[in-house]
């Protein structure tokens, strides 16, 4: 399996001041289906994730309960875990995985994806470094942009299922289960004068697509 924990690398890292990257769990599952090639529909992406909890229940529930030690076989599984039946390539690459799992209680600043340049930005100057600008942040690619599925595609029972899997992510990580009706809306109000937007909510238009997430935005 293709997993590492931040706590493994303390032995290499020295006096470094190790930082990790976290993302919504609801946005990171669909763009997770997208990007492993699930088709784009609602329907697909609810089956997706039915298949992809009942898989991983077990084998997540055993890897956080021996937490850091956890045992070949539970990761080799968990590896597995992914929406396609067996034997149609059905490997995930751990992608599936709590992402406290990869943070676990290691001392490492914790940025989140949807915030990324801000929080990135305040990280590098807490640590005696320089400021940067959003334009010199790199681009990635995205792998499809045909695609984009709205956070309201999941249905009541995903949204369900994904937030037990999850507990710890949203716990750890600040992020709501709840999603707000409209961002769209909600900015138009914060145009006005009515407050910024809070980062850690998803509303049902925001759109998720198969490409990367960099400085917060979905690239095309």
């Amino acid at each position: 399996a293709a997993y590492g924990s931040i706590a493994h690398v303390d032995a290499y890292a020295g006096a470094a001041r190790k930082f990790a990257p976290v993302r919504h769990p609801y946005t990171r599952a669909i763009s997770e289906y997208l990007f492993s090639g699930g088709a784009c529909s609602a329907a697909g992406l609810n089956d997706a994730v039915r298949r992809v909890v009942g898989r991983l229940n077990a084998t997540g529930a055993s890897l956080e309960a021996s937490f850091p030690q956890m045992d070949e076989g539970s990761l080799r599984s968990a590896a597995r875990a992914q929406w396609k039946a067996d034997g149609d390539d059905a490997h995930s690459d751990c992608h599936w995985l709590p992402q406290w799992l990869y943070v676990g209680d290691a001392d490492v600043a914790v940025i989140h994806n949807e915030a990324l340049a801000d929080e990135f930005r305040e990280l590098l100057v807490a640590n005696g470094g320089a400021g940067v600008d959003a334009a010199e942040f790199g681009r990635a690619q995205a792998r499809d942009g045909s695609c984009a599925l709205e956070v309201g595609s999941l249905d009541a029972t995903s949204r369900a299922l994904l937030a037990r899997l999850y507990r710890e992510d949203f716990a750890r990580f600040g992020y709501a289960t709840e999603v707000g009706a409209s961002r769209a809306a909600i900015a138009n109000n914060a145009s006005a004068g009515g407050g910024a937007v809070d980062t850690t909510r998803v509303f049902a238009d925001d759109r998720v697509g198969a490409s990367d997430f960099i400085i917060g935005q979905e690239l095309a």
